[in-house]
């Protein structure tokens, strides 16, 4: 029946000025077809009438209605738009939909018939479970669902309750499972269902030797790691602390971690946690050691522990993960730049003023203006920023004007009559060459320290200019008659060695100077000869905006692909190494590189930056996460210093941050794996800001006091060696 009919035909029903006869005719028509859509218009055209004969007319049309298609249509409907009349009238005829679950499930109890509902399957288990918890629901079909709940025949919908309790920490499905002595089909899960519901004895029965909760937890999921973390906690279950950790302290999550604490304390074992506090990572250590500090029940502790707590106390003041320190600027950052020896960090500005700033303690250390003035005699916004090695020039450059010089540390300007014109821009390592523009696309090389001894490189320069570390070679993209490709310079001579005729995004030299890597797709060529050695992956290309960074002794070159995936790989070789997806994150949302990756000067970790204000940390060569430090700002450009020892970002907000990737990385290591090296040189790093201190004496106190081997141990404890770090618990 067609919608306009179905609609007259209701206007007829419910209009009291048309004869009785003909409405009752179009009631007839319109219960004939037994179509759902046409019971909803008689429905309300009968509400509307408030007329005897059409109101029991209508009564015995749904009363006789035997279509239940057209049943799941009107319940359907009440289901998602509950108009009173609608109820009234599936409660008088007692209408149960059959399909969707949710909908059978909610006419159910709205016609008092739980008892239709217990051989459900799961999608009707799961709308019980649902409607069960619904506070919109009246209290009293709330119950009804329960009782529904407790008497389910099918064991996959019995699954699906226990599930939820397991799975989703759903406290009524909890509950209901153990009241209505549901057990699901692997023992494991069974386990799980009684240790969280809280059933310790019964669990004891099934699991007497911890076996199947500890299998259970190495494919746990985080969150239901977390539940049974805090369900031990609130028990002192210290079997469930031997079980889960079978010995090895390291693996176990930061809840899990932070209840162990919990229940060592509340037991008074205070040996167990300094054993802890000696094999964990510092900051897990740190965590434990503030236990100590904050409970009444803590014993007199010896001199060293003492210290030991009091810098622990000091480092909760600062978290690890925002050790960071911020340069605050109102205006957008266009450039960065961080001398050779890390001690001094720049940023220009769109004013075309360039700020600075002492490393490691974030001191400003003076600005300066932009000289040279660009279009309509405004100061131009620096886009290049370069130290010389030395330390003691600060070059600026910019499109259109002509490259600034001032000499450090007083900031003089310096007056170069040729010193370059445009904003190409790059110093050689050994200090002895600087590349700039020279005006429309020249590119032109110059000795320092005078900027003199010219020599023009070529006319037609189109971007991606890098120099080798040793200062022998340079590369950028240049015009050939057959499009982009890039060129290889010798610096001394000026002389073009190499042509690759193929566009690149991205050019990177390896340490030693000998392998050029260009992107677009990823190749590697021969210096200076300019012979092709191989590409890494046929199907990766970068694109503008993409990155490509080398690790310090060459073995790794690591490139970033569209911002959301990063892959390392073994050089010369090409193979890969490791594949970094920059996703996935705990609420499912994408991640996005938005600067440089970086390296640090040990190889150790790879650093990036997300478009949430994160600096992410992964190690090398394995590319596992190493770590995040959070600044809350979307960072789109950064630098390393040169020394690998401090991190810098800016942030779209003019925010300036900096950071210690070298503290963080030795805070995430278990002690064990540290050394009296890694020790030292955490003390040697220079300068270290208010933040660092207690962490880097922290660490370096917890290496020292280990490999003193003077870790007291309970006599009377008992320990199961199982791997490098293990638990000592007494009976």
């Amino acid at each position: 029946m067609k919608e306009r009919t179905i609609a007259e035909l209701a206007a007829v029903v419910a209009d009291p000025t048309k004869p009785m006869r003909k409405r009752l005719r179009a009631v007839k028509r319109l219960a004939a077809g037994q179509y759902g859509r046409a019971f909803i218009a008689l429905a309300g055209a009968a509400r509307h009438a408030r007329d005897d004969a059409i109101t029991a007319a209508t009564r015995r049309v749904f009363a006789e209605c035997r279509s239940q298609w057209a049943i799941d249509d009107v319940c359907s409907h009440w289901f998602f738009w509950p108009e009173p009349y609608l109820g009234d009238l599936i409660a008088r005829n007692g209408w149960i939909a059959d399909r969707p679950a949710k909908v059978r499930v909610r006419t159910a109890l709205h016609v008092r018939q739980p008892e239709a509902l217990v051989y459900g399957d799961e999608a009707a288990a799961a709308a019980l479970l649902s409607a069960a918890a619904d506070q919109a629901l009246a209290e009293e079909l709330r119950d009804l669902a329960l009782e529904a709940l407790k008497s389910l025949y099918n064991q996959v919908a019995r699954e699906v309750v226990c599930s939820a309790g397991i799975n989703d920490g759903n406290e009524t499905a909890l509950s209901t499972a153990i009241a209505a002595g549901y057990r699901p089909a692997n023992p494991a899960r069974y386990a799980l269902l009684l240790f969280l519901a809280g059933e310790f004895e019964r669990y004891e029965e099934l699991d007497f030797d911890g076996a199947l909760l500890r299998a259970t937890r190495r494919v746990a999921e985080p969150a239901l790691l977390a539940r049974l973390a805090a369900k031990a906690r609130k028990h002192g279950r210290l079997d469930w602390l031997r079980m889960v950790t079978d010995g090895r302290s390291t693996e176990l999550s930061d809840e899990e971690w932070d209840s162990v604490g919990g229940i060592l304390v509340e037991a008074g074992r205070w040996d167990e946690l300094w054993s802890m506090a000696s094999e964990a990572t510092p900051i897990r250590a740190a965590a434990l050691l503030q236990r100590l500090t904050a409970s009444d029940l803590r014993p007199e502790v010896e001199t060293d522990k003492a210290d030991l707590v009091d810098l622990a106390e000091e480092c909760t003041r600062y978290p690890v993960s925002r050790m960071l320190r911020e340069a605050r600027r109102e205006r957008k950052v266009c450039a960065l730049a961080m001398s050779a020896d890390g001690s001094t960090l720049a940023a220009s500005d769109t004013t075309g003023q360039i700020d600075l700033w002492e490393l490691p303690s974030g001191s400003p250390a003076g600005s300066v203006h932009m000289r040279s003035k660009g279009l309509y005699q405004t100061s131009p916004a620096p886009d290049r920023l370069a130290f010389t090695p030395d330390g003691e020039l600060l070059i600026a450059a910019s499109s259109g004007t002509k490259v600034d010089y001032w000499r450090l540390p007083d900031l003089t300007p310096v007056e170069f009559p040729d010193g370059g014109f445009g904003s190409p821009l790059a110093v050689s390592p050994d200090g002895r060459h600087l590349m700039t523009g020279d005006g429309g696309n020249s590119l032109a090389v110059r000795q320092l320290p005078s900027a003199t001894s010219k020599r023009r490189l070529t006319d037609d320069y189109r971007g991606a200019l890098t120099m080798s570390p040793d200062g022998t070679l340079a590369a950028g993209l240049v015009g050939f008659d057959t499009g982009t490709g890039v060129r290889v310079w010798h610096l001394l001579s000026g002389k073009r060695v190499a042509d690759i005729r193929e566009s690149a995004y991205r050019l990177a030299f390896s340490p030693a100077g000998n392998i050029l890597a260009t992107g677009g797709p990823i190749r590697l060529w021969s210096t200076p000869s300019g012979d092709l050695i191989g590409s890494l992956d046929p199907h990766e290309t970068l694109r503008l905006g993409d990155t490509m960074v080398f690790t310090p002794d060459g073995s790794l070159l690591a490139a970033s692909s569209s911002g959301v995936v990063a892959r390392l790989w073994r050089i010369p070789s090409g193979e890969l190494a490791a594949t970094i997806e920059f996703t996935g994150d705990s609420e499912g949302t994408g991640l996005q590189v938005t600067a440089d990756l970086a390296v640090t000067s040990d190889g150790r970790l790879l650093v990036s930056t997300d478009h949430r204000g994160d600096v992410r940390l992964w190690h090398l060569p394995s590319g596992d996460a190493a770590g995040v430090l959070h600044s809350g700002a979307e960072i789109v450009r950064s630098t390393m210093s040169p020394a690998g020892g401090m991190f810098a970002g800016w942030g779209r907000g003019g925010s300036v941050w900096l950071w210690m990737p070298r503290i963080y990385e030795a805070a995430n290591t278990p002690i064990a794996r540290l050394t009296l090296a890694d020790a030292q040189s955490l003390r040697a790093l220079p300068e270290p800001g208010e933040a660092e201190r207690p962490w880097i004496e922290l660490i370096a106190r917890l290496v020292e006091r280990r490999h003193r081997h003077d870790i007291s141990v309970d006599a009377k404890a008992t320990s199961k060696p199982h791997g490098d770090t293990d638990i000592e618990l007494g009976e």
